[in-house]
């Protein structure tokens, strides 16, 4: 993380940090890099490209991906179920699921 400080006044100065985004996956108890980064990108966007890069890299896809809840977009998920790969992550959950309230119908 690197802090940075703008603002043209000492009364009022702006402070942000900038923050690396590095993407690993571990196989064999290796660890790979597989994307790493200063801009901000949707970390959801890079699974199928990683898992291709292992297919790559071992000339077969894995039979299980573990991954946090923004890689299990359900595009990703279909993806993955189309190549017969487990997914170990939490469910998608609408909004109303979690609070008790019905979902809207849908106009006819």
């Amino acid at each position: 993380m690197h802090q940075m400080q703008t603002g043209n006044n000492d009364i009022f100065p702006t402070t942000f940090y900038l923050t690396y985004k590095i993407d690993v996956s571990i196989t064999n108890g290796f660890a790979f890099l597989e994307k790493y980064s200063w801009d901000a990108y949707n970390e959801g966007t890079t699974l199928i490209a990683t898992v291709e890069r292992y297919r790559k890299r071992t000339g077969c896809y894995p039979e299980k991906v573990f991954a946090d809840k923004i890689y299990c977009n359900r595009a990703n998920r279909k993806r993955l179920k189309e190549l017969k790969i487990d997914l170990a992550a939490k469910t998608l959950r609408t909004a109303f699921e979690g609070n008790g309230t019905k979902p809207y119908k849908t106009r006819r």
